[in-house]
């Protein structure tokens, strides 16, 4: 499917056709469930601070609107990992309902990490498509060792595969300089982008070159391409959201492999896609390992290829009881949701091709339907059954579920306990007002007064949270955040009880809402060294070096300790340590907030009651009073 005209300068940003992309088959009605469900939550989350915005003054409103603009630009992401030639990139066309949007006909095989950015603004004016490469720093580790297989293979003694490593890496390079020639070293580091994007550009920069097929442009970039970012529009998709596509896991390129480890550490949601041929291999349990620390709900496993199957109906349960038996044998996350289905019907489906399925597919097709929707085969048309059957619809509406439980609940309740703040110092500011108008009110605290107390309050819960953090440095990260919560919620007691003291006064129902403690990626580097196959040559050559117990005992225990190091240091410098950033950040932004909002409250309460009447006149003052009480019930369902 061609997206827009071909780029003749890999170099230049042309003016954009747009990306949007249609559904191949316009009969069929696609719905989506599970990201309905997350576009209503946002939508009314809106409405109620749409309401917000008309009824506060100038600097609330500016505030709220960003609230609402960061409401707007929530894009939770998902990333797709497995063998090579599990389907993947097949899978992520039909969820899109673009079968030709990524190449799926290659040979070799996709290589790069691929983000497709649904219905989010690109940040660049103009640019669809993004590629970005290597630096040399990232180069010249992977030529020097061989990525962190070649470091264990190096640990492990194991020499000879060590050298294949390196010779590997050393003649990808020369391949990557024979293709660009003086422009090899200039690329490093940098980008290329793109107002508008085809299936050519996308096989230069996401696919390994096949000179031999005589395509000699295919791959012309790829051997050094880090990532891709294209930005695209789904007229039928409710919600913006980010679909990762990697390579596979088992692709002889050593560095990609810590590319899709950082993809799945960037991603709430995972899918891991099998083959309905050899559903969990040795590399497939590596992979549920590798993300084995997740909540089951982050976790979906896509069974693909069943079309592949000549009796789905009686295969299916045996691969289910199967799959079943082996998660539980190696302690895999308990509930994960399982989905059967075939990429292959869905895009046939798309393309409106399924009169011209092969005869072995269309029998498993009706095969499988017969059994999983029975009661559907009097009702539903011959695509709506190939497209369920497909299992793309029940995926898309799993996904959406966990989503709006996991991320996008998240940003919701972030987002509604700033508003909340907003809006109940608006209402201690109006009763202010009141009492003062009466005769009732004292202020007792001048601004500079009030500005020693916030400061003291900052002081105090930074260093708090600063000691508290560092004297949990070795636990786990479950502490860690009830340690976080614990101190945000005693600064936002002390704001609260600041309010009272600053105007003298009691508001009945009066908090300020806790700030959400930010989500960390789990350490994904926990599951790294499960990638390892100890059934392949050089393991079994380690094993057969070894003489007698203790020489076996101390290698392993050194193996052991070689591979445990790092592992402990990554948790302690960097797991730790972006988790001490951000609860630190998220604490000073929410006191610098509230020192916002207090002082803001503090000058706005000198304005008389007559000031105000006149401002918005007496009924509109009595409807401003209502509409705040009932924006704090609609924001308060959210905050919980």
């Amino acid at each position: 499917m061609r997206l827009g005209a071909t780029l003749q300068s890999e170099d230049l940003i042309v003016e954009p056709e747009g990306l949007t992309i249609p559904l191949t088959d316009p009969g069929l009605k696609r719905s989506f469930p599970g990201l309905t469900r997350i576009a209503d939550a946002q939508q009314k989350f809106e409405d109620a601070l749409r309401d917000f915005v008309t009824m506060a003054d100038a600097d609330t409103s500016k505030k709220v609107t960003r609230i609402l603009q960061q409401v707007r630009e929530v894009e939770p992401s998902v990333t797709v990992i497995g063998q090579i030639k599990a389907g993947k990139t097949s899978l992520i066309n039909a969820m899109i309902g673009a079968p030709n949007l990524l190449p799926t006909d290659v040979n070799p095989w996709t290589s790069v990490v691929t983000s497709l950015h649904i219905n989010t603004p690109s940040p660049e004016l103009n640019v669809k498509a993004k590629f970005k490469f290597f630096d040399n720093a990232e180069w010249e580790k992977l030529v020097s060792n061989g990525g962190r297989i070649g470091q264990l293979a190096m640990r492990a003694g194991a020499d000879d595969e060590l050298e294949k490593l390196r010779l590997q890496v050393v003649a990808l390079r020369e391949k990557a300089q024979a293709r660009l020639g003086r422009k090899f070293e200039m690329l490093l580091g940098t980008e290329h982008r793109y107002g508008t994007v085809d299936d050519t550009l996308l096989r230069r920069y996401v696919c390994v070159g096949d000179e031999e097929a005589g395509n000699a442009d295919q791959g012309r970039f790829t051997d050094i391409t880090k990532s891709a970012d294209l930005y695209i529009e789904l007229a039928d998709f409710p919600v913006l959201l980010c679909v990762r596509d990697t390579p596979g896991v088992n692709d002889t390129f050593m560095m990609r492999e810590q590319i899709t480890i950082n993809a799945v550490r960037d991603s709430r949601s995972c899918i891991v896609v099998l083959s309905a041929h050899q559903a969990l291999t040795t590399m497939d349990m590596a992979l549920i390992r590798l993300i084995a620390h997740r909540q089951s709900r982050e976790i979906i496993i896509f069974v693909n290829r069943i079309d592949e199957l000549p009796d789905p109906a009686s295969q299916v349960p045996e691969i289910h009881r199967s799959i079943l038996e082996t998660l539980e044998k190696n302690n895999a996350p308990q509930d994960i949701d399982i989905i059967y289905g075939s990429a292959h019907w869905a895009n046939a489906v798309l393309e409106g091709h399924i009169d011209e399925m092969t005869d072995d597919s269309t029998e498993s097709a009706i095969n499988w339907t017969r059994a999983a929707f029975a009661d559907k085969m009097q009702s539903w048309s011959a695509e709506q059954l190939v497209w369920h059957a497909s299992g793309v619809p029940a995926l898309l509406d799993a996904l959406g579920q966990r989503m709006y439980e996991g991320p996008v609940h998240e940003a919701l309740q972030k987002s509604a306990r700033q508003a909340l703040n907003l809006a109940q110092s608006l209402d201690v500011v109006d009763q202010v007002r009141i009492l003062e108008s009466d005769g009732q009110l004292n202020r007792t605290m001048t601004p500079g007064q009030l500005d020693v107390e916030l400061r003291q309050i900052e002081a105090a819960a930074v260093e708090r949270l600063r000691m508290l953090l560092s004297s949990s440095y070795q636990v786990v990260l479950k502490k860690m955040h009830a340690i976080a919560a614990e101190v945000n919620s005693a600064a936002a007691i002390r704001i609260a009880d600041l309010y009272g003291k600053t105007f003298s006064i009691t508001v009945e129902g009066f908090k300020i809402e806790t700030p959400v403690v930010s989500y960390i990626p789990p350490p994904i580097n926990l599951g790294q060294t499960i990638a390892l196959d100890l059934q392949v040559s050089w393991w079994k050559g380690w094993w057969q070096r070894r003489r007698g117990y203790k020489a076996f005992a101390q290698d392993f225990y050194n193996l052991i300790r070689a591979e445990t190091d790092p592992i402990i240091n990554d948790l302690k410098t960097i797991q730790i340590g972006l988790f001490r950033e951000r609860t630190q950040n998220t604490l000073r932004d929410f006191l610098q907030e509230q020192r916002e909002l207090l002082m803001s409250a503090l000058a706005s309460s000198e304005i008389s009651m007559e000031e105000m009447k006149e401002l918005f006149g007496v009924n509109a003052w009595e409807d401003r009073q209502e509409c705040l009480a009932s924006i704090m019930d609609e924001l308060g369902v959210y905050a919980e």
